[in-house]
């Protein structure tokens, strides 16, 4: 909305016209400081909340660029009687019962500074006035032909369904509505979109509210998080959506954990395999032994064992393979590379002898370290 002359009349007061350039409609006010009243209007308007509604509507239809804040009438130094007067002068010329004229009745107001000081017998006052004017079929008619206007805009109407689905809108809905049925809905409609899965079946589904997809198909939330997050591969056979599995049933082979592994039997062959839980049924074997070897936590289980390589226990004993000395109860100082197998050897405690060699503890059953002193 353009504020014509705004420079030069921003401070001063008197009367305005808005007008609409589209088609010549116009609102008609008064105002003690032209700039803070067009600040007041354009802000109700854009926010969808001005109290003439017709004004609104129609702002609504043809947007902020056409429309123009146009000065009829300087009248600094007037009371606001006086200026109201002036207004009611151009309401007499101009007011036409809303062919042309915004405006929603001849009367000049303004609420600048009042304050009722009977406010009760005021709100019946306006409940009247406004029962009264609801019931005359021109206004009702007006109104009508208006919020069809205004409806019938796309715009308007993707602009009152994003209001609808605000946390504000919401908010509001939660306290009004004491219905069950209404709440449900809405949580429905608010829920967070998960994705897409493949059913045990191979069959695809969408979940748009994971509490109410669990409980229909008796999952588990928490299982079926795990899948959308990507920390489990299935849950009761249900998959992450892919193409390659569309219409493809179930099986244990595509597991997640079912990696390629090759482990040497207690006969010397070797076998490979993609499921190690399947692998561990048929050959009456433990699972999580099986899976000890293959890691490399345990060298071997039952007789089997992967190639040579170096394990995690073989790891553990070379990064305690350190150089140390040792003066032994006889007086005689031992050299070694393997704290562990010292301890094992001697028959000492490995923690011990390791605060011992980081001189927190002076001796351990006579052994402790040689000072310089010492002869070889």
């Amino acid at each position: 909305m353009l504020f014509e002359d705004q420079e030069i009349f921003k401070n001063d007061s008197g009367i305005y016209k808005i007008k609409n350039n589209d088609n010549d409609k116009f609102y008609i006010g008064s105002a003690s400081n032209f700039l803070a009243r067009y600040k007041q209007h354009l802000s109700a308007l854009k926010n969808n909340r001005h109290y003439n509604n017709i004004l609104q509507h129609s702002y609504n239809k043809h947007g902020k660029e056409a429309y123009s804040f146009i000065i009829l009438e300087i009248t600094t130094g007037k009371t606001k009687e006086e200026r109201l007067d002036v207004e009611g002068v151009y309401l007499k010329k101009y007011y036409d019962g809303g062919k042309t004229c915004y405006n929603l009745t001849l009367n000049a107001y303004s609420r600048e500074g009042s304050v009722s000081k009977t406010p009760e017998k005021t709100k019946a006052k306006m409940s009247v006035s406004f029962k009264e004017r609801s019931k005359n079929p021109d206004y009702i008619k007006r109104k009508s032909d208006s919020a069809k206007i205004t409806w019938s805009l796309q715009d308007y109407r993707d602009k009152m369904v994003q209001f609808a689905n605000s946390d504000k809108a919401i908010e509001r809905f939660k306290k009004n509505c004491k219905n069950k049925s209404s709440i449900e809905k809405m949580a429905i409609s608010k829920a967070k979109y998960w994705g897409k899965v493949i059913s045990p079946f191979g069959i695809v589904y969408e979940v748009a509210n994971l509490s109410r997809f669990c409980k229909e198909n008796k999952l588990h939330k928490s299982g079926m998080m795990s899948v959308f997050s990507g920390k489990s591969y299935q849950c009761l056979g249900w998959r992450l959506y892919d193409n390659k599995l569309i219409d493809v049933a179930y099986s244990p082979d595509e597991h997640r954990l079912a990696k390629d592994f090759t482990i040497i039997g207690p006969d010397g062959i070797e076998y490979k395999g993609k499921n190690l839980k399947e692998f561990c049924r048929k050959n009456n074997l433990s699972q999580g032994n099986m899976h000890s070897v293959i890691s490399g936590k345990n060298k071997s289980y039952r007789g089997w064992h992967v190639l040579a390589t170096e394990t995690m226990s073989d790891k553990k004993e070379h990064s305690l393979a350190k150089e140390f000395k040792f003066l032994s109860p006889d007086g005689i100082i031992f050299e070694g590379k393997n704290l562990c197998e010292f301890c094992r050897k001697h028959n000492l405690n490995q923690s011990n002898m390791h605060c011992v060699l980081k001189g927190i503890y002076k001796q351990h059953k006579g052994w402790r370290l040689p000072d310089n002193k010492t002869q070889y």
